[in-house]
């Protein structure tokens, strides 16, 4: 457990808030995180390597990609693994593989990035979405049946955040329903549930590439999958209409994307592979101290973990609970004078992709979609989206904020001091709730 020392606490309740004119608790000229990506020697000279090798090799057996597509399946423990150009065309091959089509349903956490109901409408189908699970902020089990139709093809969790779903609640009615399950794995590159690693609990992941993530690339996805139906389904829209291991005779199979890839960003993604789980390990050890720390306060719910998973936080989320500490506050109003306070105290806070939820994006509302209406004319069943239909998703984005940087920061000194802010600021909560600005 870690306590504040006595003479800090005492600061803390003598000194006014950073935001009414106290001192501030982290200096605003400490350097407190980690770039990212974290680079070295090795990944500038694999990017090298590929220029004197020459840029112009690409394709699924350049060298580079091919060693990466086997590296990460092995990673992963699975058969199969493609380089993308996304982490959403990385899904949108998932969704194509396991054979969703026009008119169909897939069935999406109401909390995710658009990049999940953007891979169903790429396959002319309808994204239809459910509430997501209070604690882990994911899509809850218990909800996805009331919304599976005569229409619905799969089911689409996203690992949010470095966390995974709850896979065996939903991989058992997956299979009740005989549907498939496919996953946006963007932010869960070496996050575990039950010993299996995200990506080889699903019949199909995307995982992202983008620089911000665990496992950065220049940019790029992999899509993984055991099973070779799949995989060949889904990849024949990656290339240019062409299948994956055949002659190059061109024949039109089907429409095609030219989702590929290049070698620079996979031999650096390979580069960074070899230190994933290192830096995976910073990650946990940063926010475990944070949330060992956090959980002494009322009112506030760092990340839950559940038995068996391993939590890689890509990103480090909280969430206020105002009545546990007596106050009658909307959690809005209530997270917006939190957030001010932390941020004069050196504290950053963010909101991510919290203005509109999923069901809430202006293309659900009006659903004009491909155009004039398409694909929700495929079938007459009146599908619309309210979010007052997702309470746990509108609750968790109003109540919510991202302290950004946990994750990466440079020591567990750094840590202990955003910490000592959101304890400042506890010992000041009368104060707080004077702060003008609040929504």
């Amino acid at each position: 457990m870690f306590f504040m020392g006595k003479k800090v606490k005492e600061d803390f309740e003598m000194s006014k808030l950073a935001i009414n004119g106290g001192k501030r608790v982290i200096p605003e000229d400490m350097p407190m995180f980690h770039a990212w990506p974290m680079v070295d020697e090795e990944d500038k000279q694999a990017i090298l390597d590929v220029f004197y090798r020459g840029i112009g090799i690409w394709g699924t057996n350049a060298p580079e990609t091919a060693a990466l597509q086997e590296e990460w399946a092995k990673y992963v423990g699975v058969a199969h693994c493609l380089l993308t150009n996304s982490g959403t065309s990385a899904i949108h091959i998932g969704v194509r593989g396991v054979g969703v089509g026009a008119g169909d349903e897939v069935l999406v956490s109401a909390y995710s990035y658009g990049a999940a109901p953007a891979a169903v409408f790429h396959q002319s189908a309808i994204p239809v979405f459910v509430d997501i699970e209070p604690r882990t902020f994911m899509m809850d089990p218990t909800k996805i049946e009331e919304r599976i139709t005569g229409r619905t093809r799969a089911i689409m969790p996203v690992h949010i955040f470095g966390l995974t779903a709850d896979m065996d609640a939903i991989n058992e009615i997956a299979t009740k329903h005989d549907l498939k399950v496919v996953t946006d794995a963007a932010q869960a590159a070496g996050s575990e549930y039950n010993g299996r690693k995200a990506g080889a609990i699903e019949d199909a992941a995307g995982f992202s590439l983008n620089p911000t993530k665990n496992l950065p690339g220049i940019e790029g996805g992999l899509f993984t999958t055991n099973n070779p139906e799949v995989f060949e389904k889904g990849t024949m829209c990656s290339q240019n209409i062409q299948l994956l291991g055949r002659e190059r005779q061109y024949p039109v199979y089907s429409l095609g994307f030219n989702y590929r890839s290049n070698e620079m960003t996979a031999a650096f993604a390979r580069s960074q592979l070899r230190k994933l789980d290192e830096l995976n390990e910073m990650r946990i050890k940063n926010c475990n101290r944070l949330t060992e720390r956090l959980k002494m306060l009322e009112g506030l719910q760092p990340p839950y973990v559940p038995e068996g998973c391993k939590h890689t936080y890509h990103m480090y989320r909280v969430r206020f609970e105002p009545k546990e500490l007596g106050i009658e506050m909307p959690y809005l109003q209530f997270r917006e004078k939190v957030t001010a306070a932390l941020e004069a105290e050196g504290v950053r806070c963010a909101q991510w992709i919290d203005a509109q939820a999923g069901p809430n994006y202006p293309l659900f509302q009006v659903q004009e979609g491909y155009g004039d209406g398409w694909p929700w004319k495929w079938h007459n069943r009146n599908i619309k989206y309210n979010m007052e239909e997702y309470p746990e998703t509108k609750k968790f984005i109003e109540a919510s904020t991202e302290i950004v940087g946990v994750p990466i920061a440079k020591s567990l000194q750094v840590v202990d001091l955003i910490a000592d802010a959101f304890f400042k600021i506890w010992e000041h909560k009368e104060e707080v709730l004077d702060i003008q600005g609040g929504v």
